[in-house]
């Protein structure tokens, strides 16, 4: 895996081309912060729908980022699920 560096450079092969600007898009996350959750806004760059990169916002080192929920139910997992087409 390599460094973010490449992925924050100048826009891909070529440079910067005008008025080509990288789409950036408003984002929030969830941080854990004294048991309690928190909304973070971020900008977020490229993804490929499973790792998105965080442009900038209020994250730092250590911050205990929500990734998932638990629940509690007494029902058992369904068999069906979303489909991917």
């Amino acid at each position: 895996m390599g460094g973010m560096g490449g992925m924050m450079g100048g826009g891909g092969p070529g440079g910067d081309k005008k008025g080509k600007k990288r789409d950036s898009q408003s984002g929030t996350v969830y941080v854990l912060a004294d048991g309690e959750l928190k909304p973070v806004s971020v900008q977020i760059g490229i993804t490929d729908n499973r790792n998105t990169e965080v442009v900038s916002g209020e994250l730092n080192v250590g911050d205990r980022v929500v990734i998932g929920e638990n629940t509690v139910s007494d029902k058992k997992p369904s068999s069906v699920g979303m489909r991917m087409f």
